[in-house]
């Protein structure tokens, strides 16, 4: 919507080194986040453009890259148009970043380093929690 800015976390590739952080911004304002995944689950991008910017790393290199652009990503999706099937790929997803810890840890372990990330999926939650309570009654 124009005139609309939402909060994006940049410390997640803020924390990449330099030489990583160009191929990471082009792919957060390029990719879908159905990209997005792909990236983080078989470790390449099926867009050509990337394809050789992605040559560069290697497959854990490009994994690291690909869940920051992913968790980046995903801290500006409005989460009030999603689906609870989509609420609940979004949290496999960021748990999967996080090795799989449980989301209300990483609400906590991520509020002081990645603030906007944090409040997103403190929201995520929520929505996911009151989505579940109202397909069940």
């Amino acid at each position: 919507m124009p005139g609309t800015s939402y909060p994006i976390e940049k410390n997640f590739i803020n924390a990449l080194p330099l030489s990583q952080r160009d191929f990471a911004i082009k792919a957060v304002y390029s990719l879908s986040i159905e990209d997005m995944l792909r990236l983080v689950a078989q470790g390449k991008v099926d867009q050509a453009p990337f394809n050789t910017m992605a040559k560069r790393y290697d497959e854990p290199t490009l994994q690291v890259i690909g869940e920051a652009v992913l968790l980046t990503k995903l801290s500006y999706l409005d989460i009030s148009l999603l689906t609870l099937d989509q609420l609940n790929l979004c949290v496999k997803s960021v748990r999967r970043c996080f090795c799989h810890q449980d989301p209300r840890n990483i609400v906590k372990f991520t509020e002081t380093s990645h603030p906007t990330f944090s409040r997103w999926l403190h929201n995520l939650l929520k929505t996911q929690a009151v989505n579940k309570q109202l397909r069940s009654s």
